[in-house]
């Protein structure tokens, strides 16, 4: 049987392709991602990036960047996860609509059973990512974790969230979804096994 490689960050692609309020650029960024097409980041990406770089660094015992934009929250979320391990890459098996998945992520930081993961945004509204496959994603891949904590900033004030396996929906779900999906377009079915078939 062949397997095929799942991310969040593809689910999640489409899920925001797929909302009533998306737009026809979301759509074309889900194609690419289908098609593993690179695309440069967009500069929400790109502070994102950047936060979750001075966090790490000032975690492991750098000098705080008065200069930095979000030096506060960075230090604030740096304090959380110090001593935590960083980019941590998982991988787990999983089988659903009668075909073998490679379930692939990388977890910002684990420490202590919590998986920690940082979130530069514009606008927060608490229950921002109740819906998101991504903590149903790491739970599936580091089962030993007792809970999923995303830490939040707006650029003024920072947020948390956190969700624990017993309450999270699995992510077979949200395979499923995406699976029954393709299959109602041959077409992008077609692409997924071209462009993700593992072996």
């Amino acid at each position: 049987m062949s397997r095929y490689k799942i991310t969040h960050s593809l689910l999640y692609s489409w899920a925001w392709a797929t909302d009533p309020e998306a737009t026809p650029e979301r759509w074309n960024e889900f194609l690419n991602d289908l098609k593993r097409i690179p695309s440069p980041d967009s500069p929400a990406k790109q502070d994102g990036r950047l936060f979750e770089d001075e966090v790490t660094r000032l975690a492991q015992g750098g000098k705080p960047n008065p200069d930095f934009q979000w030096a506060e929250q960075a230090a604030e979320f740096a304090s959380v996860v110090k001593g935590a391990q960083p980019q941590v890459r998982m991988q787990a098996g999983v089988q659903v609509c009668g075909m073998d998945f490679m379930l692939v992520g990388v977890a910002d930081y684990i420490k202590a059973g919590t998986i920690y993961d940082t979130k530069k945004v514009q606008r927060y509204e608490y229950g921002k990512y109740v819906a998101s496959s991504q903590h149903p994603a790491y739970f599936r891949l580091c089962p030993e974790a007792r809970r999923f904590v995303y830490l939040i900033t707006d650029g003024r004030q920072t947020y948390r969230e956190t969700y624990y396996p017993q309450e999270t929906i699995p992510i077979e779900t949200f395979v499923i979804a995406l699976m029954q999906f393709l299959t109602d377009k041959p077409e992008l079915m077609k692409i997924y096994k071209q462009k993700w078939r593992i072996d």
